[in-house]
């Protein structure tokens, strides 16, 4: 029988809070997440969990920026304006503007190199290098892969709950 360490316990809840929230800024009349919804529930679950070396602390925000048309853009959009992560508001910005710490990829092409010290998600995009978190569909749920020798070189560090619920950690 599987035990659930109270890490990884700590972690379910804090998932499933940040997934009630992403609901109560959707419309009411959905009856389930859609996989748009679940997949930005898991982006701010993985946030809460995630430590950069080289954020910048003197500003209350995370900046967070979409290349590609990823699936979760416009919940995560809508949520970043009620949810704070780790007492941070989460703040969309333009990439070529302003410097990103959270870069969510889609599918479509994209013209800008990754920059570093970022972390990059893929969401419904080809893995390509330099990515550090890969959202995964599969049976209809969504899981995550972790890169661990890419968040590191990007100076980027998680949680060890966040590290027990990935599905591969490569």
């Amino acid at each position: 029988m599987d035990m659930v360490s109270p890490a990884q316990r700590a972690l379910i809840y804090t998932l499933l809070a940040t997934l009630f929230s992403v609901l109560l800024s959707a419309p009411v009349c959905a009856k389930s997440p859609d996989e748009a919804t679940l997949r930005a529930a898991v982006v701010l679950g993985i946030l809460r969990y995630t430590q950069w070396n080289e954020i910048d602390t003197q500003h209350n925000a995370i900046n967070l920026c979409f290349m590609g048309g990823p699936m979760s853009e416009d919940v995560l959009t809508r949520a970043s304006k009620k949810v704070a992560v780790k007492g941070k508001k989460i703040k969309i910005v333009e990439p070529q503007k302003t410097a990103c710490n959270v870069i969510i990829l889609g599918q479509n092409e994209f013209s800008q190199p990754l920059p570093e010290h970022s972390l990059i998600v893929c969401d419904n995009c080809e893995v390509k290098s330099g990515i550090a978190i890969n959202l995964v569909k599969r049976n209809n749920r969504i899981s995550f892969e972790i890169f661990s020798e890419q968040a590191k070189q990007n100076q980027i560090s998680f949680g060890s709950a966040l590290l027990e619920l990935a599905s591969r950690i490569y």
